[in-house]
């Protein structure tokens, strides 16, 4: 069957523009580079792969010829691309199950991809992600709010050009803002729409207000949990809570599920699987599985670094997983409604929450 597939892609591109062919059951990823996107070729061939006896999806997956540098806001006009393509939220029902560290090394794996990545640190007071990175930002998002920077004050380069925003200590004036203050912050931020592909937001743990707003206004959603059962009832809980939000709605926003510390794929499968019947059953939520990250030593070593696991121990069986989640994520069948979609959209959502 391998080769088979494999000489299926050579008759509709080029064997050195394959960068890689994987098989999960009867899904089928196909990752091509160094040529130019040709969505006629691959429906064409994503429809001969579909035909194949025992392959129900195939996603072909384009990446830039090589890493474009970092963002330059005055000299660069990489500003002036097309707009956000993702907005992706990763959250957990508690805290210690790796929520930062996959919301990082799926950053990292983006920027890999030659995509603009922005990470946006909403896990306010706690700084997770400078922390994480080593790097201490010399703005954060209140000076924005409240001293008068400029968004591209506030935006500090981390690894491999991964850009991040700290939320701050002070963000908790946020929720006090008038509708001037509101209007003007969301007018800022849209000018995040200009300098990324994709913004990860790294959410606070638990089932806080901001949480909640967060998450309901997301798009696409990345839960995290851990085979313990305190993880496992934390997530239900965290969705039961959202279930309950009015800010949320099943319907434009995709739940995926990432299991954390396993020792199998079949005992990720099984976490997935118990949580989304009870989901389905009881708050007529679809969860979506995602991928896992395996118990790896090499995660705690890269923390203890300050370095994402993906930059410190790339060949790791955890870094190996995050390669594996981010082509879920970047498969293309993940499909966002048209009125989730945009930055405006998204963080007039989450400021204008509270005042529902």
């Amino acid at each position: 069957m391998e080769n088979q597939i494999k000489n299926l892609v050579e008759q509709y591109f080029p064997a050195d523009a394959i960068d890689s062919i994987k098989q999960f059951g009867k899904r089928v990823i196909i990752t091509l580079h160094n040529i130019a996107e040709d969505e006629t070729k691959a429906s064409e061939l994503k429809a001969a792969l579909a035909s194949l006896e025992g392959i129900d999806k195939v996603s072909v997956i384009f990446t830039a010829d090589k890493k474009p540098q970092g963002l330059k806001p005055e000299a660069d006009d990489k500003w002036t691309v097309p707009g956000v393509k993702k907005i992706i939220a990763v959250a957990s029902g508690k805290g210690g199950v790796g929520k930062s560290s996959t919301a990082i090394n799926i950053a990292l794996q983006f920027r890999k991809q030659g995509k603009r990545v922005i990470i946006f640190d909403a896990d306010f007071g706690l700084a997770n992600i400078e922390v994480m990175f080593g790097i201490i930002p010399k703005y954060t998002l209140a000076d924005l709010m409240f001293k008068g920077r400029d968004l591209k004050d506030i935006i500090t380069e981390g690894p491999e050009g991964v850009m991040f925003v700290s939320g701050g200590s002070g963000i908790a004036r946020l929720v006090n803002l008038d509708n001037e203050q509101i209007k003007r912050l969301v007018y800022k931020m849209a000018e995040l729409e200009q300098m990324a592909d994709v913004i990860v937001i790294d959410t606070g743990a638990g089932i806080s207000k901001s949480v909640l707003e967060f998450v309901a206004a997301s798009p696409e959603v990345i839960l995290v949990t851990t085979p313990e059962p305190t993880s496992i009832t934390d997530s239900y809980a965290l969705l039961k809570a959202l279930a309950m939000d009015e800010g949320f709605d099943k319907n434009t926003t995709r739940i995926n599920i990432v299991t954390n510390k396993v020792t199998s794929r079949s005992e990720s499968i099984n976490i997935y699987d118990k949580l989304s019947a009870v989901v389905k059953r009881f708050l007529f939520i679809d969860l979506e599985y995602l991928g896992e990250v395996p118990q790896d030593s090499a995660i705690t070593k890269a923390i203890m670094k300050q370095k994402p696991v993906s930059i410190t121990y790339p060949n790791s069986a955890s870094a190996k997983a995050f390669v594996e989640i981010s082509e879920n994520l970047d498969s293309g069948e993940h499909k966002v409604p048209n009125q989730k979609k945009g930055v405006i959209g998204f963080f007039s959502k989450v400021f204008t929450a509270g005042r529902r």
